[in-house]
């Protein structure tokens, strides 16, 4: 396919301006190959652009490729040699299996870091290192689980280890065999809201709407599961009622620093938002 060719398919291409709102877009509705291209045509212009590196190397791994995303990833550092991408890239060896790996770039960040930035990148090394070993941990929560197949407890705690040590889709399993198990209760609740909290994280804001949806009906006094009931409608772009649920938060709780941040990132972008685009 000629350049031309490429381009014709990609029309409208947006100015740069607007091309990083434009591919999170399509992240959101799935576009995952109108996505790729207008990635493809920013790094051909300008191959120093990180964050589409990285969202690159997301889309692809997304589509199941994890090992072209390590490919590009390491193409990356190898023109922005900075911590960001380093970082990035350590993670995906993590998920891909590569954990030595992962631990050889920690190890060497950590040579370099800025004392705010040791903090995350000891725990990053701390998970990769659990990581490398952890069989064991697992099986300590089925055994947990398999002495009481009834409890929520067990699941939770073998959901929130997983979901810390950034295994989402193994902890999505948990949480559903979880929810499967405890059928009622404000467990299941808490359930429900790892659910939506995973489900935004894997860029599903539908689903993630509807458990945050499904826990307030179990706990409507829970501030985690309004957060993320307005996390889910930002994402789907629903960016004043996002704003009223957040405001909601901070009727009850002025101290909330993630509902007084989003907050604040949620006006902004209401303002941004061209006048005619007056519906929510």
């Amino acid at each position: 396919m000629s350049r031309q060719e490429f381009l014709r398919l990609l029309a409208p291409i947006p100015q740069p301006g607007d091309l990083q709102q434009e591919v999170l877009r399509c992240i959101k509705d799935g576009r995952c190959r109108r996505g790729i291209g207008l990635i493809d045509h920013l790094l051909t212009q300008n191959p120093r652009v990180a964050w589409a590196w990285e969202w690159k190397s997301s889309f692809v791994q997304r589509l199941g490729f994890i090992e072209r995303s390590i490919h590009i990833l390491t193409h990356a550092v190898s023109i922005l040699p900075g911590l960001e991408l380093q970082r990035v890239l350590a993670r995906t060896l993590s998920v891909a299996g590569r954990h030595a790996e992962a631990i050889d770039i920690y190890r060497k960040l950590l040579q370099f870091a800025t004392l705010d930035q040791t903090a995350d990148l000891e725990a990053r090394l701390s998970n990769a290192l659990v990581l490398s070993q952890p069989e064991e941990q697992r099986a300590l929560h089925r055994a947990a689980i398999s002495r009481a197949p009834g409890r929520g407890e067990p699941y939770l705690e073998f959901a929130r280890w997983l979901i810390n040590i950034d295994l989402h889709a193994e902890a999505l399993q948990v949480v559903d065999e979880g929810l499967a198990a405890v059928a009622t209760g404000p467990l299941h609740g808490e359930l429900l809201e790892e659910r939506s909290y995973l489900m935004s994280e894997e860029h599903h804001p539908r689903e993630a709407l509807a458990a945050a949806d499904r826990a307030l009906r179990i706990s409507p006094e829970s501030l985690r599961a309004s957060y993320l009931r307005a996390r889910a409608l930002g994402n789907l772009g629903r960016l004043k009622r996002a704003l009223i649920e957040i405001e909601h938060i901070l009727a009850r709780e002025p101290n909330h620093a993630d509902a007084k941040r989003a907050a604040a990132l949620l006006g902004d972008a209401i303002r941004a938002r061209p006048w005619w685009r007056f519906w929510d």
